[in-house]
């Protein structure tokens, strides 16, 4: 596989490497927190809170870690895989395959396609965008104003006429969120139109201060139950492993994301991702 395959598979198994990373740090908060006697009690006391908080964290990672290393037995990757190869298939293992297969199991998703040829997340998300959307469509951003590389994308910031979705005849709205910076379930409620195609979902705050989304299912429900012909496509950067389920467990129908973020570890130096439905997932690719 290469350089992508070791960009890409040492993704996988960065949650690895932060629980060795957690567990020194927790051991030295351990040592301290069994000497707390000669400190003062707020001092104690916020050693207890950071004690907990990595201990916390330590659970998360290791749950997140156990699906990952499951679906590296079930593609069954070996040595084999990390050997160069020259893309053409010519007696090659299948590296690609099973880096695929690996994403896929661990997002809960029919396929998923992860190459280091996606440059960065947004490269990534807008081949999906055009996968989804034609002339005569609607984009809606559910979650306010998505991230500003992709303005020029979408046509939000003029893009003098080079390609935007809005050049191709793709009209876009936004629903603002709500004043304590979570999705306004009201404006939601009533936000689809018959020609609404895709929603768009960001679940990271981006450049803006509100807070993260978490992976929830409510806003999935409530746009199908209005247009169930409307696609919901999740941007998801730095949005893996956060949690203990992905969007596509929830009825997402593809997410996007970036290898340079939480599952490359910061070790990727390019790359991204689409997961979902096998058929939409294939769009992106012939995109």
């Amino acid at each position: 596989m290469g350089v992508l395959s070791y960009c890409n598979a040492t993704c996988a198994l960065s949650p690895v490497l932060t629980t060795a990373r957690r567990r020194k740090s927790s051991s030295i908060v351990t040592c301290l927190h069994h000497n707390t006697s000669i400190f003062a009690p707020e001092v104690e006391k916020e050693i207890d809170s950071l004690y907990l908080e990595f201990r916390g964290l330590d659970n998360l990672v290791a749950r997140n870690t156990a699906p990952v290393l499951k679906a590296f037995q079930n593609a069954r990757v070996s040595s084999h895989h990390f050997g160069s190869c020259t893309g053409y298939g010519h007696e090659e293992a299948g590296g690609r395959e099973a880096l695929d297969q690996c994403f896929a199991e661990i997002f809960g998703a029919e396929s998923a396609l992860v190459r280091s040829q996606f440059f960065s997340g947004t490269h990534a998300i807008t081949c999906a965008l055009f996968a989804l959307l034609r002339p005569g469509d609607e984009l809606l951003a559910v979650a306010g104003a998505p991230y500003d590389t992709l303005e020029e994308v979408i046509g939000v910031r003029d893009s003098n006429g080079l390609g935007s979705l809005r050049d191709f005849g793709v009209e876009y709205r936004e629903v603002p969120l709500a004043e304590d910076g979570g999705l306004d379930w009201n404006a939601l409620n009533v936000a689809l139109k018959p020609q609404t195609k895709c929603a768009l979902i960001q679940r990271s705050c981006g450049y803006s201060w509100r807070r993260s989304l978490s992976v929830n299912g409510r806003a999935i429900k409530m746009i199908k139950m209005q247009n169930p012909k409307c696609l919901v496509m999740v941007n998801n950067c730095y949005g893996e492993f956060v949690e203990l389920i992905e969007p596509p467990m929830v009825g997402a129908d593809l997410i996007a994301g970036s290898l340079i973020k939480n599952p490359g570890g910061t070790i990727a130096p390019c790359g991204g991702y689409v997961a979902g439905q096998e058929k939409l997932v294939k769009a992106a690719a012939a995109r």
